[in-house]
Parts: C-alpha cells; sequence; structure tokens
C-alpha cells in the first residue's frame, strides 16, 4: 500500500488505549509497555508517529537511549500546527529528521522560526495521510468540539490526566453548561430535527461527568473522529486543530473564544502565525448568545459553507486529492539517499 511492499512495519500503541483490544491480535500490533516495543524501537531504521512522547521518542535511560541518534524520526503530526509548539516539537528535542505539513503558510511558519531547527529539507509539505479517507456523509448533527485546557489538569501519566481544581467555577464549564442546557436552542434543534454532539477532548474526559445528556444533546465519551467529521453538519470548537479535517470537507465551523486571553497564557503553547479574524474558517463568537444565534443562522440555511469562508479553505491546503498518504511515502524513502 502506498509504496510500502517489501517493507516490515510494526503498530506501536498503549495497553491503556481502548483501541488496544480491538487491534493487539493483528499482526505487527505492539504494546509501548512491552519489551518487544522497546527491541525493536531500538533497531528499528525510522520511527514514524503522529505524537512524540517521551514514551515513545526516548523509552529507555541512558546510555541505551545514545543508541537512538543515528535513527530518523518523522512526525506526521495528530493536526496542523497553527500555533507555536516548538518548545514540545523541535529538532533537538525529538531528533526529527522529517515534520509533515499539509499547508505551505504552516510549513513556512515552521522553516522560518529558528526555536524548531528544522530546515525546509525536513519540513515537508505532502498533506496528511487520514485526509485521504475523510469522507462527506453528512447528517443533521452538530458537533461541539473544545479542546483541553492544562491549567484544569494535572498529569497522571502520558495517557491520563485528573481534574485538579474546582472545575464547576471554571469559565470552561460556565459557557459551555450555559450553551447545552440553553432553553432556546434546544427547542430549536427539537423542531428542526437536528442534535448536538459534546465531544471533549479525551485528557479532558474526567469532566465528562458534569455535563449530562438531554432529548438533543449526547456527551460524547469515545468519538471516533473520522466519522464526527462525515456525518457533521456544522462544527464549533474554540482553538482545536480538529477543525482542518472538518474544513477539507467543505464544511462550515463557527469559533466559541470566551477565554482567549486566558487560554494562551496557560496552555502549552503560544498564538503563531494562525490568526482566527485573518485566517479562520468561520465566525468568532466571544458570547453564548451570539453562538446561538449563529448555529440557528446555520441551520436554517441548510448548514452551507459561506464563500468567503470556502476562499480563505480553498487557498490554505496545499493539496485537495487522495494522494496525500502516497507523497508521505515517498518522503520518508526520500531519507535513504
Amino acid at each position: 500500500m502506498c509504496g510500502t511492499r517489501g517493507l516490515k512495519a510494526f503498530y506501536a500503541i498503549s495497553n491503556q488505549s481502548e483501541d488496544y483490544k480491538r487491534l493487539k491480535r493483528k499482526k505487527g500490533v505492539l504494546a509501548v509497555e512491552s519489551n518487544r516495543f522497546k527491541l525493536i524501537r531500538l533497531l528499528c531504521d525510522k520511527m514514524i508517529s503522529s505524537h512524540c512522547e517521551e514514551t515513545i521518542c526516548y523509552p529507555y535511560r541512558q546510555p541505551v537511549a545514545d543508541l537512538l541518534v543515528n535513527q530518523s524520526v518523522v512526525f506526521l503530526q495528530h493536526g496542523i500546527t497553527k500555533d507555536d509548539i516548538s518548545s514540545v516539537y523541535n529538532k533537538v528535542s525529538k531528533n526529527l529528521s522529517l515534520f509533515i505539513t499539509a499547508s505551505s503558510i504552516e510549513q513556512n511558519s515552521i522553516i522560518s522560526n529558528p526555536d524548531y531547527y528544522l530546515s525546509a529539507n525536513e519540513v515537508k509539505l505532502t498533506g496528511f495521510p487520514r485526509f485521504d479517507k475523510l469522507k462527506n456523509e453528512t447528517q443533521k448533527i452538530i458537533s461541539i468540539v473544545p479542546t483541553w485546557r492544562k491549567n484544569y489538569l494535572e498529569k497522571v501519566d502520558d495517557f491520563h490526566w485528573n481534574i485538579a481544581c474546582e472545575f464547576e467555577k471554571t469559565a470552561y464549564y460556565s459557557y459551555y453548561n450555559n450553551l447545552l442546557d440553553s432553553e432556546k436552542l434546544n427547542n430549536f434543534l427539537k423542531q428542526t430535527g437536528y442534535r448536538i454532539q459534546f465531544v471533549q477532548h479525551p485528557l479532558m474526559a474526567s469532566c465528562n461527568n458534569y455535563f449530562h445528556d438531554t432529548e438533543t444533546v449526547s456527551i460524547v465519551s469515545d468519538a471516533n473522529y473520522s466519522q464526527l467529521f462525515s456525518q457533521s453538519a456544522l462544527l464549533v470548537t474554540d482553538y482545536s486543530s480538529t477543525v482542518f479535517d472538518f474544513a477539507y470537507l467543505r464544511k462550515p465551523i463557527l469559533y466559541y473564544q470566551f477565554d482567549k486571553e486566558e487560554f494562551f497564557t496557560s496552555h502549552t503553547y503560544s498564538a503563531g502565525y494562525y490568526s482566527y479574524e485573518r485566517n479562520g474558517f468561520g465566525e468568532i463568537c466571544l458570547g453564548t448568545d451570539d453562538l446561538i444565534d449563529k448555529i440557528i443562522d446555520y441551520i436554517n440555511d441548510g448548514c452551507r459553507l459561506k464563500p468567503e469562508y470556502r476562499k480563505r479553505i480553498d487557498a490554505f491546503f496545499a493539496f485537495d486529492d487522495k494522494n496525500n498518504c502516497q507523497r508521505v511515502v515517498d518522503a520518508i524513502k526520500s531519507l535513504n539517499k
């Protein structure tokens, strides 16, 4: 597939993941906690990952870890880089050989930022492999997909975080709870046959119990994101990079940014080249009432993408085909030359 014939490939996943139960019997699947993974990770020629946590990049102590220096590390990314994440993902700390991008403006923002320590030879514009599988099967579903909040959580391990604050007193809880409980919005949803699915970031899973299902709202704990993108008619987020997958399907987006200043001073990254006002794919709402009015307007218009945002989306993505996977494989093979 995609020119990988003859290559010996393994897929690493935590045995703490729900997907591990489904995948563990497949050929080549390794639990990252296993000694077998650590051995193969040590001997492999290339490590290709959408994440670069320490347990993946450096599962060993010194001096064994020094043996990884000459391996090729390919960062597929798990979302478009729209902010400055150089403090976490850079060549020095992660030993990156390739950094995969999907937009020329994204690519240039990384190359031009000295804190990434990456050049044009290492930052490749290919598109994301997962874009090849996106499809459009739109239903009467409004998906609300906020990103996580570092300052509300404490880390347990690479896969689990717990609430570290009085969550019900946070702006996050207040604004999203008011939105989901809105009588005006819920009555309109009943009249039109639309439903809301509220999908928190996996790191915020411990906060799901603070919200509740209703006749028109479902709290989703374990989302299938490809299905979410396919079936949703409108996506509401704050700062999540999931909007880029959704925008790739040319569907409408709304931004709910009630805590913008707090977010960019307390999260794991800083605001980068991407301006929601200049580059965003939809309207920005600072208050609940404004957001509800715009959701209603979009539903009344059949959730059609507005021409001005279609132009922005078309200009942003470098490719709009089904060949992203092949371009990534070709870029990885080029490392051998």
